[in-house]
């Protein structure tokens, strides 16, 4: 009986652990099942699962952890690794624990397509080529939305990789650089990351790595933001915001010529430092355009460098220099820029030739223009210079100066300074408008005339007599050198400035001929039936910190190079201007901080803009011809005015108004207007078995954010819009009932149709399949290939023991 108690037992534990390995099999087979079940025709993350390594080296050509065929087997790795399917590395964080030589993640000699996104990197080893991601010989990535903070070396590195992405993604407190891209690494996109606090540059460009494109980033508190150097051309920076890096916010050096560098913002750079906004050396054929450089300890410096230019950018209260070109720059321009107040407007020193300064509106520096140390042969031409303490300065042998169509308006000093040492100056066709004292002239070589032509002086004491323009008699010019303007320009009607905190206020303007009245409501002051041309470097009228009643009436106005206001009005009250022309000009009417205005029955047209209203309440601008203009009225951070039957035809852009509220509009008639585009772009997805989270951004074509009148979303079609809630400048994010579906079953409808004012209205519809298994995990770290959960095999292990246990139990109670 004890054989066959035996027997028994054996069998029957022979039957229990063939029925464990069943269950085990069937158990893993669904557990990992679980983990690829997740029918999708969106690409949805896997929010649920996340892994933690302290390092991972993909390597196509051997060495590390694998290849991608290798990946592809693990958790944390799908896709096929082509263009439409890419390799997707996500929700991963890697620690690398500080090891010398160790980045988080190394992509090696990989040239098939991969996505590594959502995921967080730490703690890289500490040389200079370490890194949360390395791409050594890699095309093809996108690293896009991960978190990248306090690694040893760099955030991110490139060597010898091209065709790469850098988007979205958080990079701050690392060691070395933000994104370092070395060495043959060409056509890198770098767009809308956040970058700072990096010890050493935001970005670096380095050798020979050309086309890059840096892109709307917003780069602060790093050493540098951005710097290319060392033979790396045709870069490309727009957008970016640079905001208060140690040394500079962009610097180029060592010959990487061929850049463009547009629609930056530069604030608060190299003040500790004595350093500029942006800096280049020994670089050439550079474009810096549209940018704006403010409280900058210099806005641009540039050194040794050929065929660059600088146009259409602003300069505000930049401490030292605006811009500042030195040492050997040649053939270099400077163009249409816009200077308020900085010590030197433009500096150019020290052996600096055939620079041209043209178009440029310098205002309240101690310098608008200075000349020196050895610069010749440079030109100064069709520029503004309002309210410097010295407009222009020529010293320190600098030789062969032209200075030509500028106008010199109330300078604090002087209008021109020529220093004693400096030759064969030529100045002509000039406007000295009410400067302190117009000119220190130090040389007597200086030529104050170019054939029968000289300059302006509102201080010409003589006549034209024969009325052809040119004053019968010369100007003297009394300085330490004594000169003569053989042919001063005579003209009736010089451009109009009124400043009621200057010496140039109402009662100046009273005693001259062209004014009328004394400036009460009953005797308003008028101007009326004047003509200024274009032959003006200013505004035609201008007039500032008024509240004295007047009118301008009747008066045909156009400006040179249609790059000022027909009239400016600053911190005026109390004005009328009717039936008067303006043409030809920046902007037809501009005014600022303006109040009780009337502007009726005005013909302005061919400007950027008709009229313009800036911070400014309470005026009338009606019964206006504002027709064939770029836009016909600009209306921003202005309150409670009437814009009442005024043209607006043939107009790129009719009525723009911003941060305005309480404004009348009536009758006025507009162009229909083409409505513009909207797009979406999902910002993330989280699924659980109790809510469907998605958050989303609406924007336009250069993703500004907008705000959406309406929007109406069905969810496998049931109206869930008040789902809908609103997180401010375009986000928003959908909360959902869940519904899930199986393996192979078709995913759940969701559609939205997006209406916001001026754009077309967006539709947008996709499926989403998710599997309840895929959401219900909770999977911290990645378990060995092949593992089934603890709580499982527990379970079986004890009913295992518990089968055997009860069998041996009753067979010797039996027996």
């Amino acid at each position: 009986m004890k054989f066959k108690n035996n027997r028994l037992i054996k069998i029957t534990c022979l039957v229990a652990i063939f029925l464990l390995f069943s269950v085990l099999n069937f158990s893993v087979a669904a557990y990992i099942e679980r983990d690829y079940n997740f029918s999708q025709k969106e690409y949805i993350p896997r929010t649920s699962q996340s892994w933690v390594f302290n390092q991972l080296t993909i390597s196509e050509s051997g060495g590390g952890n694998g290849t991608w065929t290798w990946a592809v087997t693990q958790d944390w790795c799908r896709g096929s690794g082509t263009e439409i399917d890419p390799y997707i590395i996500e929700n991963v964080t890697i620690n690398a624990s500080g090891i010398i030589g160790i980045s988080g993640i190394s992509i090696i000699n990989s040239k098939v397509y991969f996505i590594i996104k959502n995921n967080n990197f730490h703690n890289s080893g500490s040389d200079s080529e370490d890194a949360g991601i390395k791409l050594l010989n890699t095309n093809n990535g996108i690293i896009q939305s991960n978190n990248f903070s306090f690694n040893q070396g760099n955030g991110i590195y490139l060597e010898n990789s091209s065709n790469n992405r850098i988007l979205e993604n958080h990079i701050y407190d690392n060691q070395y650089h933000g994104i370092y891209i070395n060495e043959y690494s060409e056509y890198i996109l770098v767009s809308h990351n956040t970058i700072f606090d990096n010890s050493f540059d935001g970005i670096r460009v380095y050798r020979y790595s050309h086309n890059a494109t840096l892109v709307s980033n917003m780069i602060y508190n790093n050493l540098n933001g951005i710097f290319v150097t060392s033979n790396c051309y045709d870069s490309f920076l727009k957008e970016n915001s640079l905001i208060n890096n140690t040394e500079r916010g962009i610097g180029f050096s060592s010959q990487s010529h061929r850049s463009s560098i547009e629609d930056n913002y530069f604030e608060k750079n190299g003040i500790s430092t004595s350093n500029p906004g942006l800096y280049a050396v020994g670089t050439n054929f550079l474009s810096i355009s549209n940018n704006t450089f403010k409280n900058n300890y210099h806005g641009v410096s540039l050194r040794y460098v050929f065929d660059c230019e600088v146009y259409d950018n602003e300069f505000l209260d930049n401490y030292y220099n605006a811009i500042y070109l030195e040492f050997l720059s040649e053939d270099n321009n400077i163009t249409n820029n816009f200077i308020i107040n900085s010590i030197y407007g433009i500096y150019v020193y020290d052996r600096c030739e055939n620079t041209i300064i043209s178009q440029n509106a310098f205002i309240q520096n101690d310098y608008g223009i200075q000349i020196a140390r050895y610069s010749h042969n440079n030109v100064i031409k069709l520029n503004y210079l309002l309210n410097n303490e010295i407009g222009f300065d020529v010293t320190f042998d600098s030789d062969a100066t032209q200075f030509s169509y500028n106008t010199i308006k109330t300078s604090s000093q002087y209008g021109v300074d020529i220093g004693f040492d400096c030759d064969n100056t030529l100045l002509f066709q000039n406007y000295f408008i009410y400067n302190e004292i117009q000119v220190r002239n130090g040389q007597s070589s200086s030529q104050w005339n170019f054939t029968t032509l000289g300059n302006y002086w509102t201080n010409y004491s003589g006549y034209d007599a024969d009325d052809n323009g040119i004053g019968d008699i010369p100007h003297p010019i009394i300085s330490q050198a004594n000169g003569i303007d053989y042919y001063p320009i005579f003209k009736n009607m010089p451009s109009i400035f009124i400043d009621e905190y200057t010496e140039h206020n109402w009662d100046w303007a009273a005693k001259q001929y062209w004014v009328n009245g004394t400036g009460t409501e009953e005797d308003p002051y008028i101007i009326q039936n004047k003509i200024i041309d274009k032959d003006w470097r200013a505004p035609a009228i201008e007039i500032r910190n008024s509240d004295k009643f007047f009118i301008i009436s009747n008066c045909t106005l156009s400006t040179e190079g249609a790059i000022f206001p027909g009239i400016k009005l600053y911190n005026v009250k109390n004005g009328v201007i009717v039936n008067s022309t303006i043409y030809e000009t920046k902007v037809g009417i501009d005014a600022s901080n303006c109040s009780h205005l009337t502007i009726t029955m005005n013909d302005i047209n061919l400007h950027g803009t008709a009229i313009s209203l800036s911070q400014s309440e309470y005026n009338m601008v009606s019964n206006n011809n504002l027709d064939h203009n770029a836009v016909g009225l600009f209306i921003y951070q202005s309150h409670e005015n009437a814009f009442i039957e005024n043209s607006i035809l043939s107009t790129e852009s009719c009525i723009n108004e911003y941060q305005s509220h309480d404004n009348l509009f009536q009758d006025n008639l507009c162009d229909p207007i083409p409505l513009k585009l909207l797009y979406m772009t999902v910002i993330d997805q989280i699924f659980t078995t109790q809510i469907f989270n998605i958050t989303f951004f609406i924007h336009n074509a250069t993703y500004d954010g907008i705000d959406a009148n309406s929007i109406t979303i069905l969810w496998n079609s049931t109206d869930m819009s008040t789902n809908v809630t609103s997180l401010g400048n375009g986000y928003y994010i959908i909360s959902l009932n869940p519904i899930f579906v199986g393996p192979g079953e078709s995913g759940i409808p969701i559609e939205l149709t997006i209406n916001t004012t001026g754009y077309e209205v967006l539709t947008y519809s996709s499926d989403i399949a998710v599997d309840p298994e895929a959401v219900t995990k909770e999977v911290e770290t990645r378990p060995p290939t092949g593992a089934i959960p603890w709580s499982l095999s527990t379970i079986l292990i004890v009913a295992l023991f518990a089968v055997v246990g009860s069998v041996i139990y009753y067979s010797k109670k039996k027996f």
